[in-house]
C-alpha cells in the first residue's frame, strides 16, 4: 500500500474511559509534523484498557480505524473524528 500519511497525528488519539487521549508514543517533530517513537513495533501494542467497555485499546493500521479524520488521504466515508481536543471533550460527528 502506498504511504499517503501526512504525519498530522490525528489518528493517534483515542477514547479511553470517556476521555480523549493522545498516544504516549506520538512525538512532535521540528517540522511541525508528528512521528511514532515505536513505529516498527506499533501494531497490536496495547495503549490502554477501557474499563467501562472492557476493551483493550491497541494500535492498528490507519485503514482499520473507526473514523475519518479532517483532510486525511486515507478517508473512506466513515464517521468524521472532530474530537482531538481532550479538554473540550468533543465527540465525533457524522460526515455530511
Amino acid at each position: 500500500m502506498e504511504d499517503k500519511c501526512l504525519r498530522c497525528g490525528k489518528c493517534c488519539h483515542f477514547y479511553l474511559n470517556g476521555e480523549i487521549k493522545r498516544c504516549r508514543h506520538l512525538v512532535d517533530t521540528e517540522d511541525g509534523k508528528t512521528t511514532c517513537s515505536v513505529y516498527p513495533t506499533r501494531l497490536g501494542r496495547i495503549l490502554g484498557f477501557d474499563i467501562r467497555h472492557r476493551l483493550k485499546i491497541q494500535c492498528s493500521m490507519r485503514t482499520q480505524a473507526h473514523w475519518d479524520y479532517p483532510d486525511c488521504p486515507y478517508n473512506d466515508g466513515r464517521p468524521l473524528w472532530t474530537g482531538v481536543d481532550s479538554k473540550k471533550g468533543q465527540i465525533p460527528r457524522r460526515n455530511k
